[in-house]
């Protein structure tokens, strides 16, 4: 599942999730745009991952950061 952050059709961050199996989950590819760091875009979209990851009862969750913006 894909998360983005976008104001004024611009993508500010993004954020992907998904399940590996035995509740294991990864979170990864968070990014925030370079002039959009600092605007709490790149928390929402975290926060959306992680809330979406607990509603569904994982028990690991693996975060692996990187830059795709």
């Amino acid at each position: 599942m894909l998360y983005f952050a976008v104001q004024d059709e611009a993508v500010l961050a993004a954020c992907m999730i998904e399940p590996h199996g035995n509740g294991v989950w990864e979170i990864c590819k968070l990014a925030a745009a370079g002039q959009y760091t600092g605007t709490g875009a790149g928390s929402a979209v975290f926060e959306a991952c992680l809330s979406h990851a607990i509603e569904n009862r994982a028990k690991k969750i693996v975060l692996v950061t990187g830059s795709i913006l």
